[in-house]
């Protein structure tokens, strides 16, 4: 999106997912086009205001966001020296944030964060 133009072609449930704004007359699912001033309209994220528009350092398709992944484990669960028994135990997208991430590379594309994955490893080492 680079421009009020873009923003008003949205429908409203877009319009509100992206959070754009009015002054302070927000975009809700009911009432779309409630932007009437160009100079006034934002949205909740930085990478949306008017003029800021770059595809190398501020593209428009993605934007920052955190993953938090955790993870536990032992490699050596019962402290023997002949057999190691090896536990894990991984979550991948704690929080469950649906995003896009891109690589800024021509030919990668972008695409969607995975959804909360548990995984759960067991190994012996001889």
């Amino acid at each position: 999106m680079n421009n009020l133009k873009d923003a008003l072609s949205l429908t409203a449930a877009e319009q509100s997912a992206i959070g754009l704004y009015c002054g302070t007359a927000r975009v809700t699912l009911s009432t779309n086009h409630v932007l009437r001033v160009a100079e006034l309209w934002r949205g909740a994220h930085p990478h949306l205001a008017p003029g800021t528009a770059n595809p190398d350092r501020n593209p428009p398709r993605t934007m920052s966001r955190h993953v938090l992944n955790f993870g536990v484990g032992n490699d050596n669960l019962f402290h023997s020296e002949r057999v190691r028994t090896i536990v894990r135990f991984t979550v991948l997208n704690l929080s469950n944030q649906a995003s896009l991430y891109n690589f800024l590379a021509p030919f990668s594309g972008t695409h969607w964060i995975a959804p909360r994955t548990f995984q759960a490893q067991f190994g012996l080492s001889f």
